[in-house]
């Protein structure tokens, strides 16, 4: 490929003593350019030794003959790449072939190749490999390898004859782990080769295939899924593809419909030359020249395929036939295609006779005067109808693969159903059906449907049989009506029947609640219903069953209690006062027990010690177990773990998640955030005061699991400490009281 290099005009003055940079031949430098530029270095390799050999073919005029490729296995773990080219010889090997940045392509675009570096490349993955040359009937073989100084070297190891025609190999030995890493380079590399190599060592290889569902002019739309590591567009220059950075083509002045093709899976041909490409040939270089001959390529393809699928519409016949062709190509296409009109839809609509497609078609009022069209079609997989009907709004949503049924009979939906299943069993996708029927009187249906189906570009269309049966038969309900003087009383939510999984349906309706004779006078518990439902907050109350159990656990109510519901009129009929809403006394409940219930909420929510520390572990070790210890312990110290031991216990014997679930439930305010972290605070000031008081106590190594001896023995020498520190202070025994 020529390099494409910028003349610069230089305007000097007054300059000094001017000296050109140079490179080093370092063996850093050398790495750096071997090495350092793959990001995929067994990839590399694969890539620019096969490209090379293409190159070697079309300098010899072979192109179209395969190069060969050896692919290491199990058995053979040597990896080379041989072509039937011109071959070199001795001079062009010791000057070319091992001179960076030296190459014979770089003056036609002709050849794949132009800097010099990729026949390198074996060095980013081995120290040394073999090169072969065949030339003229000479094959000389050659070791390159990195020498003691670490820079890349040859040697010239044999020279023979040969029958063989010219032609070059590159061999390597690779590693066994890495096997399956080349076979996958070499899946990637072949996939847009052509002709595709031959493949020594791995009978069943081929290449990860191109699947491509829509081409023009140099372009192909590529199937999404084909190959995860190649997405959105890509140029396709001398049989390697590269990948186009959205986000640097976004910041130039490009048209929406590019911007469409920025995000769509398609493969762009450009002829050698016409990008440039970095040294690695991983990517793009993305210069002036560069960028304005993609943007060009990139909008001529988006409006070639602007204008051919708009050329579709144009020669649709009626507008009918668009709006059934724009549902084709949205519908029944490619995913990727699908994706491509939809987005093209979105920047600019599609027309017909200058008017916007759209794959709903409005009727003339005037058509659906004695007439009415209803449409059918398949949610999904499941035989469920979806109806739309003329009668709300004179349009419908149209679907190309669609059957027109003329019905005067006015026929169930149970027939249209089975019309419906029969198309979807002869394989036909997304089926759609449209029952055109009499609006009002049925004999006017015969003057407005020639008109109508007209419109509809005179489909072919079946009439419904009048002996078929209309409407299916149900067996009346069994459920008896409730007496006035009965209540309901609330059940539960419905259980499926199942032994193995049964299942809760939160729904409301009559079998969650059951009924009895009551004597109204005598009271009781009630919630308000609506349709058998209970509202709370505005919305349908599901959760009561989860409601009731945390009343019961906090013993607002026992398990036996029933929770009567009463509709907007029976609560008006009720004269007595004996009865209170549940809602109300849970609420009342909470007023009364407001300490408690804080308490619990702060001792069973929040930690009242947390194991931070051996200080924190004794002092939890000692509240859980202070039945065994008390007796140690006549001081202050004993007081504090009482105290605690008492709050604990006190907190644990109510549950504190059912309150929780209560506030949140009720949006109660009693309970702020600010007094629980007061209470927490309260504790904290505790710990405070007997730390001050026993230093030693924050300092002290409580393992977590020690044998009972030890315990004892540590627990006597605490009480002897405490007793100590209290007789020395002698400090007012006022001073925990405020515990």
């Amino acid at each position: 490929m020529k390099t494409q290099l910028q003349q610069r005009e230089v305007i000097k003055s007054n300059v000094g003593v001017e000296k050109e940079f140079t490179i080093k031949a370092s063996p850093a430098a050398f790495s750096i350019l071997s090495s350092g530029l793959y990001a995929n270095k067994i990839l590399a390799i694969v890539r620019e030794l096969s490209t090379n050999a293409y190159d070697a073919h079309v300098a010899a005029n072979k192109k179209d003959i395969p190069i060969e490729i050896k692919l290491p296995n199990s058995l053979d773990g040597s990896f080379y790449v041989k072509d039937f080219g011109t071959g070199l010889s001795h001079e062009d090997i010791l000057t070319i072939y091992t001179t960076y940045f030296s190459s014979t392509k770089d003056n036609s675009n002709d050849y794949v190749g132009m800097l010099g570096l990729g026949s390198k490349s074996p060095f980013s993955y081995v120290s040394n490999f073999i090169v072969e040359s065949r030339q003229d009937g000479i094959n000389r073989i050659y070791s390159c390898f990195k020498n003691e100084l670490n820079l890349p070297s040859i040697t010239l190891l044999s020279e023979l004859e040969t029958e063989e025609e010219n032609g070059m190999t590159i061999r390597l030995t690779t590693q066994s782990k890495d096997h399956e890493s080349f076979r996958t380079a070499a899946r990637t590399a072949f996939m847009y080769f052509d002709p595709k190599p031959v493949i020594i060592g791995q009978p069943d290889f081929s290449p990860y295939s191109v699947k491509h569902t829509l081409s023009g002019t140099n372009w192909k739309l590529r199937e999404a899924d084909y190959y995860s590591y190649y997405k959105g567009p890509r140029i396709v220059q001398g049989f390697i593809s590269y990948p186009i950075d959205h986000n640097i083509l976004s910041q130039h002045d490009i048209s929406d419909i590019v911007q469409v093709l920025l995000s769509t899976n398609i493969d762009l041909y450009v002829d050698i030359g016409e990008v440039d490409i970095a040294a690695s040939r991983e990517a793009l270089s993305y210069d002036p020249r560069t960028i304005r001959n993609l943007i060009n390529a990139l909008d001529n393809v988006a409006t070639e395929i602007q204008l051919a699928i708009q050329k579709q519409f144009d020669e649709c016949t009626s507008e009918w036939s668009a709006c059934l062709l724009l549902d084709d190509l949205l519908n029944n296409q490619t995913n990727e295609f699908k994706n491509v009109v939809q987005s093209f839809d979105n920047v600019q609509k599609f027309t017909w006779n200058n008017k916007p497609i759209k794959t709903t078609y409005t009727f003339d009022p005037d058509l659906l005067k004695d007439a009415q069209i209803l449409s059918f079609d398949l949610s999904y997989d499941k035989i469920r109808l979806n109806l739309h009907t003329t009668e709300l709004e004179p349009s419908i949503r149209v679907r190309k693969n669609q059957r027109v049924i003329l019905d005067p009979y006015y026929r169930s939906r149970q027939v249209y159903r089975q019309y419906l299943s029969n198309m979807r069993g002869k394989g036909i996708n997304k089926p759609q059906l449209l029952v055109i029927r009499p609006n009002k009187k049925r004999d006017m249906l015969i003057d407005s449907l020639p008109k109508l189906l007209e419109v509809m570009d005179n489909p072919e269309y079946l009439i419904t049989d009048p002996l078929v049966s209309t409407r299916p038969v149900y067996n009346k309900s069994i459920r008896t009506q409730r007496a006035k003087e009965s209540k309901l009383y609330w059940k539960g939510f419905r259980t499926t029947s199942s032994i193995y999984y049964p299942k809760t349906i939160y729904k409301f309706s009559h079998v969650c609640w059951d009924h009895e004779l009551i004597d109204v006078s005598e009271g009781g518990i009630f919630v308000s219903i609506h349709n058998s439902a209970i509202s709370l907050n505005g919305h349908q109350f599901l959760s009561f069953d989860k409601f009731l159990e945390n009343c019961i656990n906090l013993d607002i109510i026992n398990s036996k209690t029933k929770i009567y519901g009463f509709t907007e009129k029976e609560l008006k009929q009720i004269k007595t006062h004996n009865w209170v809403n549940l809602f109300d006394l849970v609420r009342e409940n909470f007023k009364t027990n407001y300490d408690v219930y804080v308490n619990s909420l702060v001792f069973n929510n929040l930690p009242m010690i947390n194991y931070t520390t051996p200080y924190n572990t004794l002092l939890n070790y000692m509240i859980d177990e202070w039945n065994r210890f008390e007796h140690y312990y006549d001081n202050d110290f004993g007081t504090f773990i009482t105290k605690l031991k008492d709050i604990k216990v006190a907190a644990l014997n109510i549950d504190g998640k059912s309150i929780g679930q209560i506030v949140d439930t009720l949006k109660l305010d009693l309970f702020s955030v600010s007094l629980k972290t007061k209470r927490q605070q309260l504790i904290d000031e505790w710990q405070h005061i007997i730390s001050v008081r026993y230093p030693m106590l924050t300092i002290i190594d409580w393992p977590y699991s020690i044998d009972s001896i030890t315990q004892s023995n540590i627990l006597q020498l605490l009480s002897t400490y405490f007793n100590l520190v209290d007789n020395c202070n002698k400090i007012n025994d006022n001073t925990l009281h405020s515990l």
